[in-house]
């Protein structure tokens, strides 16, 4: 009877966890999305890339999917997904590395389950450098991934 005790409860648990969502956050997602509803956009820290490469490098996957759990938790949301680069070679070279760059990280989530749709891709070149005070380091960050929310709630 014990048994069929702890066998119906597992099946229970798994039935649940089947159709309950999990709401479960770790704590950078709420960060994430405590940042969005103060300020309508967020910086997604550890999406980075190599040198003039477009793909997000391999160490990105965790930050690309605290975005994706952000998003799966507010489907509402729709967002300008803004790539920014270091100053290269010419300003047109800047523009379309970050652009591919967007698209790269808009494919990443669609293919991890977000509506294209709620996704606008936009290369920023290295137009729009940002002080960066996280740890007291004031200098200038070119380098980066930012969420810009388009839709209000």
């Amino acid at each position: 009877m014990y048994r069929t005790l702890r066998v119906g409860r597992l099946l229970l648990g798994i039935l649940l966890a089947a159709v309950m969502p999990l709401s479960v956050q770790s704590p950078r997602v709420q960060a994430m999305i405590a940042e969005v509803v103060r300020t309508g956009s967020v910086i997604v820290r550890g999406v980075t890339f190599e040198a003039d490469v477009d793909v997000p490098a391999a160490g990105s996957e965790s930050a690309l999917d605290d975005v994706r759990a952000m998003l799966v938790e507010h489907d509402e949301w729709t967002f300008e997904v803004q790539v920014h680069t270091d100053d290269g070679e010419t300003p047109e070279r800047d523009a379309a590395l970050s652009t591919a760059r967007a698209r790269a990280v808009v494919s990443w989530l669609t293919r991890h389950g977000i509506v294209a749709s709620r996704l606008v891709p936009r290369g920023m070149g290295s137009t729009r450098p940002r002080r960066d005070a996280i740890g007291g380091d004031t200098s200038l960050v070119h380098d980066r991934v930012e969420l810009r929310k388009l839709n209000e709630e």
